[in-house]
């Protein structure tokens, strides 16, 4: 299998996904995420922090740092946005694997609304840790056929 081709059954939501997979990429994606906020907030300190010397600063436009941090975050919004999609695919996929429906991922995006999260903490704790320690079904079921057997 190509490279490509594995990239794009990861954003997909066809198919299963185990345990094991699912723990080590929703690991990934919070590391990942957590350095990348690092990063990000290294970068926003420099910039704030950098002082131009006179010399210099009176032949660069006062503009400049502003559009260097815009087009920053506008990549930082495209990147979260990216990983966020993958993580969405990724959950839908180990639903499969309990024989759940996708739709059930809607419980997550509630998250992104501050009344309601204060109220669903502890489901999407719960949640999550079905998702990491529930087996999913042995046998082919309606998403696909079992992992065991090299089914999708």
């Amino acid at each position: 299998m190509k490279i490509s081709d594995e990239i794009i059954r990861n954003y997909t939501c066809e198919g299963r996904l185990n345990r094991l997979p699912y723990i080590m990429v929703t690991s990934a994606y919070f590391i990942i995420m957590g350095m990348h906020a690092a990063f990000l907030t290294e970068v926003v300190r420099i910039l704030n922090d950098a002082e131009i010397p006179a010399s210099i600063s009176a032949s660069i436009p006062v503009f400049i740092p502003e559009l260097i941090f815009m087009l920053l975050l506008l990549a930082d919004i495209i990147f979260i946005f990216m990983f966020f999609i993958f993580f969405i695919f990724q959950t839908i996929r180990r639903l499969h694997d309990l024989n759940i429906t996708g739709w059930t991922v809607l419980v997550l995006l509630t998250l992104l609304i501050p009344v309601i999260n204060l109220f669903m903490f502890w489901v999407i704790i719960v949640g999550g840790l079905i998702l990491f320690t529930v087996k999913g079904t042995d046998e082919a079921n309606e998403y696909g056929g079992s992992r065991a057997a090299g089914g999708e």
